[in-house]
């Protein structure tokens, strides 16, 4: 959701939040907070996601993070251990670049801040320190005030001619700010399950701005359950993808191992003309034995004897034993080659219906059938592909850099050479860091035993692991962040697999930091 699809509700977050105490801070997943004033009324909340941000007025309380207060984003943390107990002030909005900001009588500020690459949360105690989640203020780029303007009239001059939308190209027109990808996706979700969106059609159809922040929120909702269907689609595509590869190297080694096996028949053909000369031959020669072909009286056979046997007639039996094992590997190649195929085919239509998948109860009912074929995510384990080894010349070396606080930084090349820095370079209190749900390098920031470390430098590594994944670029990305004491390798897994035992998570886009070329 744009951020600018918020001001119309501005006044509402004025008059909703002014003047009440704040009495608790809750992480909203990795990427937001949510304040909880006194009062039956709605809370405030700030949230990097649906990108670029999104602040409204929410009644929903988000879910408990597992793991207490430790496993919170450090902003969440610190803001609930400081924030509690003051009374909001003011608020106020900028629009260079976009941003709203309460202020509280204890002389702190919180402040979410936007532009269409992206947004950061921003918080300010009365000693000056400031912590941060999200991109940093110097990559955020000013609004056009024109076309705020537009955007805000065409908006307001929209509602009262629009029906019930059903479509995207109404969502656009009702709120242009969502834009047509936004627009697609909300709309995606609505014809999924329209009861989602009753609360918004009932203020659309009856005109009025009673409203309008049951509206604002049943957006935000929408858009916010967009993007996570649309990350797990993408991780269940990605799991599908694998698995079709693995089983086409599969099949690819079967048709191998077929041109190489010997053909049954000729070898027992082989077998029945040495029985049948097996009473004018003695003991084999250098080259074997040479007997004629009792299929075509012009050839001979030149048969050598297995290991151990100089007898004819035992060495037929071996031959005869050979070719019933030769037929019983054909028979398992066919099974195993049938089986194969049939499901590349299903996990083929598959990942098609994934591809059409048009909300979260298609996505889960897809991903039933995927469990049924032995095909799950794991929760916390990252898989670390990169760049494979080079086969001559030795592998290459590890990428080195330094954070702007002069920290040095490891990444690997390959999945062993992952396996390497992590289990074996990495000191107990060094940070590691892996994007999740992508194939790419460990980032090792080794903090020679400090236990603080620079938000810069955090960011600065968690930017490289993104820019040296397989993640889209320019996508926003979550970053596995953790200690190397809290990692541990998965039971009979692959080098450069990795059980994330206790971390966070970082959100930042996948392009390389200013200073790390």
């Amino acid at each position: 959701m744009e951020p600018l699809s918020l001001l119309a509700g501005f006044p509402l977050l004025s008059g909703g939040l002014v003047s009440r105490r704040l009495e608790r801070v809750l992480p909203v997943e990795r990427h937001g907070l949510h304040l909880v004033f006194d009062g039956p009324g709605p809370g405030l909340r700030l949230d990097l996601e649906p990108l670029p941000g999104a602040a409204v007025l929410c009644r929903s309380a988000p879910p408990r993070v597992r793991g207490g207060r430790s496993a919170w984003p450090d902003l969440a943390a610190w803001a609930d251990r400081e924030l509690p107990g003051a009374v909001a002030v003011s608020l106020h909005l900028s629009l260079t670049p976009f941003g709203v900001g309460l202020a509280l009588e204890s002389g702190c500020r919180i402040a979410l801040v936007a532009d269409r690459r992206g947004g950061a949360i921003v918080l300010t105690a009365a000693s000056g320190e400031s912590r941060r989640l999200g991109i940093s203020e110097d990559d955020l780029c000013p609004v056009d005030h024109r076309r705020l303007a537009r955007t805000l009239r065409r908006w307001a001059e929209s509602v009262p001619r629009i029906g019930a939308p059903a479509a995207a190209e109404d969502l656009l027109a009702l709120v242009p700010a969502l834009g047509r990808r936004g627009s697609r996706r909300v709309a995606d979700v609505a014809a999924a399950d329209p009861r989602r969106l009753d609360g918004w059609l009932s203020w659309v159809e009856d005109g009025g701005s009673g409203r309008l922040a049951e509206a604002l929120e049943a957006i935000y909702h929408l858009q916010a359950a967009s993007v996570t269907d649309l990350r797990h689609r993408r991780a269940l595509a990605a799991a599908v993808a694998a698995r079709i590869r693995r089983h086409r190297r599969a099949l690819a080694a079967l048709e191998r191992e077929e041109r190489k096996a010997a053909d049954p028949e000729q070898v027992r053909r082989r077998a029945l003309a040495l029985l049948s000369a097996a009473g004018r031959l003695g003991p084999p020669g250098a080259d074997g034995w040479v007997v004629p072909d009792p299929w075509n009286a012009e050839r001979s056979l030149r048969i050598e004897p297995p290991p151990g046997v100089s007898r004819p007639a035992q060495a037929a039996e071996r031959l005869y034993e050979r070719a019933r094992k030769q037929e019983r590997g054909r028979e398992r190649r066919e099974q195993r080659r049938r089986q194969l195929g049939a499901e590349v085919e299903a996990l083929t239509r598959l990942a098609a219906a994934l591809e059409r998948a048009a909300g979260r109860a298609d996505i889960e009912a897809l991903e039933q059938r995927l469990e049924a074929l032995g095909i799950t995510l794991a929760a916390e384990r990252v898989s670390g592909g990169g760049r494979p080894a080079r086969k001559s010349g030795g592998a290459p070396a590890a990428r080195v850099l330094f954070s702007p606080g002069g920290l040095r930084i490891l990444a690997g090349r390959s999945g062993e050479q992952n396996d390497h820095l992590t289990f074996r370079v990495a000191a107990p209190e060094d940070l590691w860091f892996h994007v999740r749900g992508y194939a790419g390098a460990h980032v090792l920031l080794q903090c020679g035993g400090r236990r603080e470390i620079a938000e810069a430098d955090r960011l600065f590594a968690a930017r490289l692991a993104a820019a040296w994944s397989q993640a889209p670029r320019g996508e926003k990305v979550e970053v596995h962040v953790a200690r190397r004491k809290h990692l541990r390798r998965p039971k009979g897994g692959r080098p450069g697999q990795v059980v994330v035992r206790k971390g966070q998570v970082l959100l930042v886009t996948a392009e390389r930091p200013p200073g790390s070329e």
